[in-house]
C-alpha cells in the first residue's frame, strides 16, 4: 500500500516539475519577446496550444510576467484581473532578476487565492501604466488610467 502511495506521489511530483519547467520556459520566451517588441502592461505576448491546455504569457512590467495554464475548452483568453476568470487555471507571476539572470516565482494563484492573485496583477499593471506618458501631455498618466476589462476593480464570481 505504501509503495503505491510512494509511486503516485513520485509521478505527481514529476508532473508538477514538468509543468513548472514549461512555465519557466514560457516566461523566458516572454522576456525575450518583451525585449524585442513594444509591449504594454496587461498585454498578452504569447499563446500556445496543445491537445488539452492553452498557455498564455502576459506582460505586467519589465520585471514581472504572468504565465497561465488554462483548459483548452474555455473560450477566449484569461483576464488575470478577474478572480472568476482565473478559476480553474494555474497562474503564476514570475519575477526576473536581471542582475543574476534568473527567474523566481512571485505568486501562484493556488497558493494565495484567485482574488489576491487578481489584485496583485492589477497592482503591477496599474503601477506600470502610471509610468507611461499620458497621450495628451508628456507627464506620467494618473490613477484614472485603468485596466480596460475591469475599470480598476477586482471582479469576483457571482
Amino acid at each position: 500500500m505504501s509503495e503505491q502511495i510512494d509511486t503516485e506521489s513520485k509521478s505527481s511530483d514529476e508532473a508538477v516539475k514538468m509543468l513548472l519547467n514549461k512555465a519557466y520556459h514560457l516566461a523566458e520566451l516572454g522576456r525575450v519577446w518583451a525585449i524585442s517588441y513594444r509591449t504594454y502592461p496587461g498585454g498578452i505576448m504569447l499563446v500556445v496550444y496543445d491537445d488539452k491546455l492553452s498557455y498564455e504569457v502576459d506582460y505586467l512590467n519589465p520585471d514581472h510576467l504572468a504565465v497561465v495554464f488554462a483548459p483548452q475548452s474555455r473560450e477566449g483568453y484569461v483576464d488575470l484581473c478577474t478572480a472568476s476568470d482565473i478559476k480553474g487555471c494555474q497562474a503564476w507571476i514570475f519575477k526576473y532578476d536581471s542582475h543574476h539572470g534568473r527567474w523566481s516565482i512571485e505568486a501562484w494563484n493556488k497558493e494565495i487565492g484567485n482574488k489576491a492573485f487578481a489584485k496583485l496583477v492589477l497592482h503591477f499593471i496599474l503601477d506600470e501604466f502610471k509610468k507611461l506618458p499620458h497621450p495628451q501631455t508628456s507627464r506620467p498618466a494618473g490613477p484614472d488610467l485603468v485596466h480596460p476589462f475591469t475599470q480598476g476593480k477586482v471582479v469576483e464570481a457571482p
